[in-house]
């Protein structure tokens, strides 16, 4: 299992901007939700990777369903296949 710590980034451009780091410092993933308005309400945007190399997951209703997927992506893209014979 990783270890996966979240830290907020301030930012004018994103204000709900959260990224992943792994247990050696390395950022694995983000989320993101844009400002809600009177008659636009947005969901949690999820990717695996940050930057040029992050992978759109989808969208979640919550930032902690948010945070779930992300933890089992990078879980699962750091997954061991053992064929046992």
């Amino acid at each position: 299992m990783v270890n996966i710590e979240w830290k907020r980034v301030e930012s004018r451009c994103i204000p709900n901007l959260y990224v992943a780091v792994d247990e050696n410092g390395k950022s694995v993933g983000m989320i993101d939700k844009p400002v809600d308005t009177r008659t636009c309400k947005n969901f949690w945007r999820m990717y695996h990777g940050v930057g040029d190399d992050a992978r759109f997951l989808g969208h979640a209703k919550s930032k902690k369903n948010a945070m779930n997927h992300v933890h089992w992506s990078v879980c699962l893209a750091n997954a061991t296949v053992v064929e046992v014979v």
